[in-house]
């Protein structure tokens, strides 16, 4: 058998950064984005810039100490603490984030918070300026820990990767995602692994259900 690996989305996932980025946005450059964040076409599309003033937003809010310092889902952090102690090593965040510009300060706010709960952080540097930088899907991050024997959990609030993932290990995954406003009418295909949850407990319900059916 196996072993239990556990995947977790960071942005609007972990930890909640839509209002500080629209906050530090407005401060810093007079932009004021009502708009979901999570689509960057539509911060160029209200604020009238270009994708690439768009980037340069968010790389500039990447250095800014709200990567450092932002407190966890406490619902989410507390859970993963559980999961740590109760023996599953295999604890991994996957982010879009790009190394490059936040890596640092990533790993120190995992530090902060979690410890060693967490193992890694797979950053998959989807916006990244840096051509230099490996962009990877969170598939493919997920694909380079992970043997065709083993058992995935991955949860997310972007519909895009959570279909990726759902595809890419169609056995012994549970592939979730979170409902927000950016999402919540999006149609996801009918996948027996892909489903979505409305809240952190949901998600979390899911999850213990999906470790007592595999233990079975």
């Amino acid at each position: 058998m196996g072993k239990l690996f556990f995947f977790f989305d960071c942005d609007e996932f972990l930890v909640d950064i839509e209002e500080a980025f629209k906050k530090f946005v407005f401060n810093r450059f007079g932009f004021q984005i009502t708009e979901s964040i999570q689509d960057i076409e539509k911060i160029e599309n209200e604020l009238g810039i270009s994708r690439e003033k768009a980037i340069f937003c968010w790389s500039e809010f990447n250095k800014s100490e709200h990567i450092r310092e932002k407190e966890p889902n406490p619902f989410l952090y507390n859970f993963i603490l559980n999961l740590s102690t109760s023996g599953y090593e295999e604890i991994h965040i996957v982010t879009s984030r790009p190394e490059d510009e936040c890596g640092e300060a990533t790993e120190y706010w995992k530090a902060k918070f979690f410890g060693d709960s967490i193992k890694t952080i797979q950053f998959c540097n989807t916006y990244s300026k840096n051509q230099k930088l490996k962009k990877r899907k969170k598939s493919e991050a997920i694909g380079e820990l992970v043997t065709q024997d083993d058992f995935i959990v991955f949860g997310d609030d972007t519909h895009r990767h959570v279909i990726d993932v759902a595809e890419t290990f169609p056995n012994n995954s549970l592939v979730c995602l979170l409902t927000k406003s950016w999402n919540k009418n999006r149609e996801l295909p009918n996948h027996k692994n892909l489903s979505r949850v409305q809240n952190e407990e949901e998600f979390v319900l899911s999850i213990k259900m999906f470790m007592q059916c595999i233990q079975m």
